[in-house]
């Protein structure tokens, strides 16, 4: 797909598993990355004024590299529509490691939806699962540009969902 790279949907007998992995770089990330690192080293002493203004600005450096890498590492989302149980589960991982594993039944699932992408802010549109309290989570990594400017591929991938699972599709 090209608006929506790296994201598959996958139909078994009692199952669509709809799998996105963010390829690349995110060089919003490594920039982050490399700006902090260059602040926290250049940080010294004689520029802060303080001893305490010294820490306070070495651990907030520190800080957002962290933060930098945090979002520099590859995620993915892995959402598993579980047609015989009514059940989705959603597990979004950063580098392999699963830091969200969440499992919703259908009766919980208002329905399924698609944030548009926006050409002024370089936003590409996303797929998300609306819940009937209001939340929305997204099936798709984002990406902080577009590769093109059209909705078109997003919008077959709902329409395939809702095909597959029975839930509503809703214009957000």
């Amino acid at each position: 797909m090209a608006s929506n790279e790296g994201m598959t949907i996958d139909r078994s007998d009692d199952a669509l598993t709809v799998c996105s992995q963010r390829r690349g770089m995110n060089w919003l990330g490594a920039v982050f990355v490399a700006f902090s690192l260059y602040w926290t080293l250049s940080w010294n002493r004689h520029d802060a004024q303080g001893e305490t203004t010294y820490w306070l600005g070495l651990g907030t450096g520190i800080i957002f590299i962290f933060i930098g890498i945090l979002v520099f590492l590859p995620r993915s989302i892995l959402t598993n529509f579980d047609l015989r149980s009514q059940r989705v589960r959603r597990r979004v991982s950063a580098f392999g490691w699963t830091y969200r594993d969440q499992t919703y039944p259908f009766s919980e699932i208002a329905g399924v939806g698609i944030i548009a992408g926006s050409q002024s802010d370089n936003r590409e549109p996303v797929p998300i699962l609306i819940l009937k309290t209001g939340h929305k989570l997204p099936l798709n990594t984002t990406w902080t540009y577009r590769l093109d400017a059209g909705d078109s591929e997003s919008i077959k991938s709902i329409e395939t969902i809702c095909a597959a699972t029975g839930l509503q599709k809703i214009d957000t």
